[in-house]
């Protein structure tokens, strides 16, 4: 398979072939997004958001987040912030675990206030949080799912299916 004036590229099992202008736009959102990073690591702000590119990294009671997945370029760039974060929820229903958005996705301490509440943008949501328990509560539609989540430095993934 080949684009023209472009290139191939493999990821895993899945071949995608782009063009250059392409490439160039995906490689641009994700240096803007790893600025974004940096940003959000060193803002003490409360319900900032660092970036305006399709997967935008906001703070929250000093917590950075960052959710998306809606389509393969989106996916791409999420999957090479992965590192940066250390949960990362995933959104899915029915059997063939169809993707969801808008999903409302609230995390706390046990027993205190929320430190994040927020809407996810598509069916990822990465989270960095300090090493600890933590409760996610997530709410889709008129359904709601809680699951106690013990954090450490490295990521842990968590799905949650209607």
């Amino acid at each position: 398979m080949a684009a023209p004036d472009g290139a191939v590229a493999t990821i895993g099992w899945l071949t995608i072939a782009v063009r250059r202008q392409e490439v160039a736009i995906m490689l641009m959102r994700s240096l803007i997004g790893g600025f974004g990073l940096l940003v959000a690591l060193s803002s003490p702000a409360v319900g900032t958001v660092v970036d305006d590119g399709p997967t935008r990294v906001h703070v929250q009671n000093g917590v950075m987040f960052r959710s998306g997945g809606i389509g393969m370029p989106e996916r791409l760039l999420l999957a090479r912030a992965a590192a940066d974060f250390n949960l990362k929820l995933v959104f899915a229903e029915g059997p063939h675990r169809a993707y969801l958005s808008d999903v409302r996705v609230v995390i706390e301490r046990p027993g205190g206030a929320p430190l994040v509440d927020a809407v996810s943008e598509g069916p990822w949501f990465f989270v960095r949080l300090e090493p600890g328990e933590y409760v996610v509560r997530i709410r889709y539609g008129s359904g709601v799912k809680e699951q106690r989540i013990t954090v450490g430095d490295r990521q842990r993934d968590v799905t949650f299916l209607w």
